[in-house]
């Protein structure tokens, strides 16, 4: 096969998947263009094949990070399954993929729209497909985002009921459900009831893929919530920390995944009463990115009064009546 084979895009895609599951970012930015060029000089657009490709091609951008990129490739992938004669169970993951992208640009309206789509595809008795787990643990995290925690809790249940039904006992596919039904315990108001979930879901991911996966920097994120709720705030703040640090290498400093855990540790050093200048300076460049990818997110409106108040503190009253502004 020639090296512009255009039936060289659907392997470079998966290999691409691969390493960035792996945590290899730095070979995906060289793949995937390579293989969205290859794919778009197919002789046959409307093929299988073709969409199937822009779908782990957009899937791979999602995982990376990158949402300008993975967002319309999804979305073409969606036309063109939804315009094929006999569209097959390939809809499911479409689906599923383009709600998580919605999840992540903060528009979960259309991402429990899309979600609830992807379940009911991969529900249907005629594919039977055994990534439904994926799409329910997708929607209850919407759910719960969404405040409809009984129904989350629901939808997560399920998830992990099909897991444990269908995987060995420490799998990582069981660390997903395990951690999204931790979140909407917290979201309950039941963070000791959410500890042992979360911590179980911690230790499974690292287990599987080592202490600096990106998968991992989440999981410690959010366990190091639920202990600050626990008002165990030394052990939280060294969970943030370490995430934070774990998310930096691999996206960045300018990335949302990192930003939002820099403005869980600076709201965490705030309530301690310790570094001033550390809260400023971790709000000061956090906020900006965060509000830019998730700009109705009130987690963050409420993160700019506290830079207020610090401005506040610091007596520069002109910055602290600019910010308290913003957040109103």
């Amino acid at each position: 096969m020639e090296p512009d084979d255009p039936r060289l895009a659907g392997p470079l895609a998966r290999v691409a998947l691969l390493r960035v599951e792996q945590g290899d970012f730095e070979a995906v930015d060289t793949l995937l263009p390579r293989a969205l060029t290859l794919l778009r000089s197919a002789d046959d657009p409307a093929s299988e094949e073709y969409a199937a490709t822009l779908n782990d091609i957009g899937y791979t951008w999602q995982v990376r990070g990158d949402l300008d990129r993975a967002e319309p490739l999804l979305e073409e992938a969606l036309r063109r399954r939804q315009q094929a004669l006999a569209p097959s169970v390939q809809l499911g993951p479409v689906l599923n993929n383009l709600g998580n992208v919605r999840w992540a640009r903060g528009d979960l309206d259309s991402a429990a729209a899309l979600l609830r789509r992807s379940v009911e595809t991969r529900r249907s008795p005629a594919y039977d497909d055994p990534r439904l787990p994926s799409s329910l643990e997708s929607l209850a995290d919407v759910l719960q985002r969404l405040g409809a925690l009984d129904e989350a809790e629901e939808v997560a249940a399920e998830a992990l009921d099909i897991r444990r039904r269908t995987l060995p006992e420490g799998h990582l596919r069981l660390a997903g459900p395990l951690h999204i039904q931790g979140i909407i315990m917290r979201q309950r108001g039941r963070p000791a009831d959410a500890e042992p979930l979360l911590r179980e879901a911690l230790e499974i991911r690292v287990a599987a893929l080592g202490e600096d996966h990106f998968v991992v920097a989440n999981a410690r994120n959010g366990l190091a919530l639920v202990l600050e709720d626990l008002g165990r705030l030394d052990e939280a703040e060294e969970l943030f920390r370490r995430s934070l640090e774990v998310y930096t290498d691999l996206f960045g400093q300018d990335h949302l995944n990192p930003a939002y855990v820099e403005a869980n540790l600076a709201r965490l050093l705030f309530r301690k009463g310790k570094g001033e200048e550390e809260v400023r300076r971790r709000l000061e460049h956090a906020l900006p990115i965060a509000r830019r990818e998730r700009p109705n997110d009130r987690v963050f409106a409420a993160d700019l009064i506290t830079l207020g108040l610090s401005y506040c503190r610091m007596g520069n009253q002109q910055a602290a009546d600019s910010t308290l502004a913003q957040a109103v």
